[in-house]
């Protein structure tokens, strides 16, 4: 097996374990984020600070925020400016602006004078700080608000999904969900309508008197989404190409992931489903996180601990609070998927 660690919380601290539950560096910070790309930001009193796999600081703690690495580079505040590092911990994008995102396929959203724009990783400007609301680049498409309503651009800043959305989400897959006036639907990144749910996703008046509201449809991830209901409380599992897999029975659901999805029937008692919406790990925990790495975080009698995908326990619960187990070495991306 690689070697796996994980960021768990004990009364001492934040510190990190292994896949056995043994530590590997000391609980001892008063909070610790994700290794990726080899280090992790930790706070230690009220700065960050970055570490290596081996617990050694690399840089001091002075930082009011830090991100996680990626592609070697790390957004950072210091005084209200935002800036990025890199692993050594060399400044290489001074800290110019008002607020920024992490990379992404080699791109960054920054905010200057109260405009979003992006950059690339060399800190050039590929789209300019020219919108009010923008959402970084996924599958060569970013979201951008026009006049009020949401479309997407390419890396050209020309428009190749017109402003025709109330909501719109990121690419994955080939696929985005968007919301327009009537409900939901899936498009490609030209804009074609791939899937079609607005004769699905039923709608009901708005407590405040806005008129019809069209009802919740869960971000897509391998293939699958949570659709609600006519009961306006429940959701059903539904295919990539919109065929309903399922019975409307989950109150909650989390986003599939290495195969699986947490469910629950009552909000109160979480398991997993695979593809087909069978329940491959009975509902019996509190809470529960995504798979990662073969595992996932449980919380039971107020304490977290891991199971495999097969549902034994492998770290029996006795933490405050965890995170999910990842290589310390490789990427670590859990928005973009």
């Amino acid at each position: 097996e690689p070697f796996l660690i994980a960021a768990v919380e004990t009364d001492s601290g934040w510190g990190y374990i292994n896949t056995k539950g043994n530590f590997v560096i000391t609980p001892k910070f008063k909070f610790a984020k994700n290794f990726s790309e080899g280090f992790a930001p930790v706070k230690i009193t009220s700065k960050w600070a970055y570490i290596n796999t081996k617990g050694i600081m690399i840089t001091k703690a002075r930082y009011s925020f830090a991100g996680c690495f990626i592609q070697n580079r790390a957004r950072v505040e210091v005084d209200q400016k935002w800036g990025y590092i890199d692993t050594t911990g060399m400044v290489v994008l001074k800290g110019m602006f008002q607020e920024a995102t992490d990379f992404n396929d080699g791109y960054a959203m920054v905010k200057v004078n109260e405009l979003w724009g992006i950059i690339n990783l060399s800190g050039e400007f590929i789209i300019p700080c020219i919108y009010k609301r923008l959402k970084n680049f996924t599958q060569n498409r970013a979201i951008v608000m026009i006049d009020g309503k949401y479309g997407y651009i390419d890396i050209h800043n020309n428009i190749v999904v017109k402003n025709l959305y109330e909501k719109a989400d990121y690419f994955s897959s080939g696929l985005a969900k968007v919301r327009d006036e009537t409900g939901y639907l899936f498009i490609d990144t030209t804009g074609r309508v791939i899937i079609d749910l607005r004769e699905v996703v039923y709608t009901r008046d708005d407590m405040i008197g806005k008129g019809k509201e069209p009802f919740a449809v869960g971000y897509k991830k391998e293939g699958r989404f949570f659709v609600m209901g006519n009961d306006f409380e429940k959701y059903a599992l539904y295919d990539s190409i919109g065929n309903k897999l399922t019975t409307n029975k989950f109150l909650g659901f989390r986003p599939f992931s290495e195969g699986l999805a947490a469910v629950s029937y009552d909000s109160k008692d979480w398991g997993y489903i695979d593809h087909d919406g069978n329940f491959n790990i009975k509902a019996v925990y509190k809470n529960v996180r995504d798979f990662s790495c073969g595992y996932a975080a449980i919380e039971y009698d107020n304490l977290w601990g891991y199971i495999n995908k097969q549902g034994s326990i492998t770290i029996f619960p006795r933490f405050k609070k965890c995170s999910v187990f990842v290589d310390p070495n490789s990427t670590f991306k859990d928005k973009f998927d």
